[in-house]
This record gives structure tokens, sequence and C-alpha cells, in this order.
């Protein structure tokens, strides 16, 4: 008999993967029993569980289209990007790659693999769901308490202005990076900026011994983000 897979939807309802077909929670009886609906709209094809999704009954009057056995792969795969953009701090586009490699043993499946510009909307909005929203002005700018200190629990909010039109971000161990660098480097853009301010600046170095990247056939050397400042002024003027 085949297996039940359990996963969820896009929208975070749960559904199951059974005999090649995928289905969606409808019902649970007074018995216990679960009910299940066809994921595919209009379709009539039915499936009845108990509540350890065992011994599967079809119901209904059948589907109205062909087995598909890759989405028993691919509708699980998908779920675990979306459950692991909503607990993660990992880039969106490695978390596809990561679980795009672990279908590597069914070509089938890695073929029918949806790309990451058609999902990763909902990975992003999977996210979203997991942060505070965007502030629309100044006066919104909250920091939230878990996100003032690093992971190994220094503080991280350096400096936080009242009217926030500066705030610097980095941990005090940075001072001691670039109070020992040979060469401190620094850069304000104004593209690459959050909405509300108008340039981010940044000061980099170099820590511990240099490591280097191949771009080009060329080798780089590697430049650590230590301190990041973000402004409403144009410019920072030195005294």
């Amino acid at each position: 008999m085949d297996r039940v897979i359990r996963f969820q939807t896009s929208r975070g309802r749960d559904a199951i993967f059974y005999d090649g077909y995928s289905y969606w929670f409808d019902r649970r009886a007074a018995s216990g029993d679960i009910f299940w609906r066809c994921l595919r709209d209009g379709c009539y094809g039915r499936l009845q569980t108990n509540v350890n999704l065992n011994q599967p009954m079809v119901r209904g009057d059948g589907h109205l289209h062909a087995r598909n056995p890759e989405e028993g792969i691919i509708r699980p795969s998908v779920a675990r990007m979306r459950e692991r953009a909503a607990t993660e701090n990992t880039p969106i586009p490695q978390i596809y790659q990561e679980e795009a490699n672990r279908l590597s043993y069914s070509a089938s499946a890695s073929a029918l693999l949806p790309m990451l510009q058609s999902i990763d909307s909902a990975l992003y909005r999977a996210r979203r769901s997991n942060f505070p929203p965007l502030p629309r002005t100044l006066s919104e700018i909250v920091i939230p308490q878990s996100l003032q200190s690093t992971e190994s629990g220094e503080e991280f909010v350096l400096l936080q202005l009242q009217d926030n039109n500066i705030m610097v971000f980095g941990a005090p161990s940075d001072f001691d990076v670039l109070c020992s660098a040979s060469h401190v480097y620094m850069d304000g853009t104004f593209a690459a900026c959050p909405e509300l301010f108008r340039q981010f600046f940044t000061i980099h170095a170099f820590f511990g011994e240099r490591q280097k990247i191949k771009f080009y056939k060329k080798q780089f050397d590697v430049l650590w983000p230590l301190d990041f400042c973000q402004l409403r002024m144009y410019a920072l003027v030195y005294k």
C-alpha cells in the first residue's frame, strides 16, 4: 500500500499525498475520520483516512486528471522550503538550492520542480510572517529586543537617535578589529538603502588571515563589514 505523505499548502492548510494524488483537509467526522479533497480545482477526487492517516479509502466519483507520482516529492519539498524560510535566516536562494539538491536522486522530480522565480513570492511571504511589518515613518521604527544583540550576546545597536534620523549597528568587538587593522575602508551608497533613509554607510576591514575569492579568473581579498549606519543626511561631516 502506498504511503501517505503529509505536507502544508502555501496557505498553511494541511494536505496529504497518496497514490499519485494530492488532497487538502476538508472536514473531520464525529468518529474522528478525516475527509480530504483533491487539490485540483473542480476535481471530484476524495479520500478518507483515520486520525493517524492509516487505512486510506478512496471516495467520490474519482479524479478528473491523471496521477502524478512526482507530486509526492515536489510538494513536500516546496513545503520544507516555506517552513525553512519562516524559521531560518538562510537566504531564500540558498534554501531553494539546498532543497533542490535533495531531489537529485529523482531526475523526473528535479525536472518538474518549480523554478525559484515562480515560488519566491511565497517563500518571502513566509519569511515576513515572523517579522514585524515595515515601518512607514521614522517614528514607527521599533527594533525588537531579539534583534538588538548578536548571536554571541553582544549589543548590536550602537546608536539610535530619538528621531531615528541616524542609526548605527555593530558589535563592540568590531572596534577591536578596526583599531588593529592596518587599513579601514568606508563606503556610502544611496541606491541600496532602506526606503526611509537616504544613505547607507558601511565600514570594512580585513579580519584575521586574509581570505580570497576568485572572480573572472582573478583573486580578490575579502573585506568584512563591521559597522553599518543608516542616515537621513546626505553626507557625514568629520571634525
